[in-house]
């Protein structure tokens, strides 16, 4: 099979897998009529908006699902908050009062995101476990039975299952690995920095116009 078929196949596998999931997998949008508009501020490859392909100029808005394939990247910020999407990423975003972003649902793949102080806790959800944030930087892959997280700096609330809820501080990176089919079954065990890197973090933060704590 020629390189492009196989490409194709594989952005053709990745956007079926990432529009065939549970209901019970979707966010609320936000209010009626206003909604938070997120400004796109960097794209590469293949990117999708509600399985649309989206340009440099496209608008990013609450209750929409963004699709990265193979080979691609997004950059773009939400209010206080930005966001970087790495390749085979497929993520919901939903806000409350158009103000900030309430809710992220990470469906696959690796999500690195900055958020601006807030007063009410905002909730990542993955297949593995969901994550409570407030003005925080964390970086999450997503894959079946395995997650990868790390509480960047600042604070965080992981919950796993209906058993275990654990608060993690972090100055400087805090990674861990969860794995298992089962809230029985999964395990968490401290790892290494992967998969971004503090260029990442600064560059976020730059789009939001602030430092990262660790180079205030």
């Amino acid at each position: 099979m020629s390189d492009a078929r196989n490409n194709q196949l594989q952005r053709r596998q990745f956007l079926t897998s990432a529009v065939a999931l549970p209901l019970a997998l979707y966010l609320p949008l936000g209010h009626a009529g206003k909604r938070l508009t997120g400004v796109i501020h960097e794209l590469e490859g293949d990117v999708f908006i509600n399985k649309r392909i989206a340009n440099q100029s496209s608008s990013i808005q609450a209750g929409d699902r963004l699709s990265v394939a193979y080979g691609g990247r997004l950059v773009f910020s939400m209010g206080e908050d930005s966001y970087l999407l790495q390749e085979g990423t497929s993520l919901e975003v939903a806000s409350k009062d158009n103000a900030v972003v309430s809710g992220l649902r990470l469906l696959t793949g690796g999500l690195l995101s900055v958020f601006g102080k807030r007063d009410n806790m905002t909730r990542i959800y993955t297949h593995t476990a969901t994550i409570g944030i407030r003005g925080t930087g964390v970086y999450l892959n997503s894959q079946p039975e395995k997650l990868y997280f790390c509480t960047c700096y600042g604070q965080t609330d992981l919950h796993l299952g209906h058993n275990h809820d654990e608060h993690i501080n972090a100055t400087h990176h805090n990674a861990f690995n969860i794995t298992g089919k089962s809230e029985r079954s999964m395990t968490k065990a401290a790892t290494e920095v992967v998969g971004h890197t503090d260029d990442d973090l600064r560059l976020l933060e730059r789009y939001s116009g602030r430092k990262p704590p660790f180079d205030a």
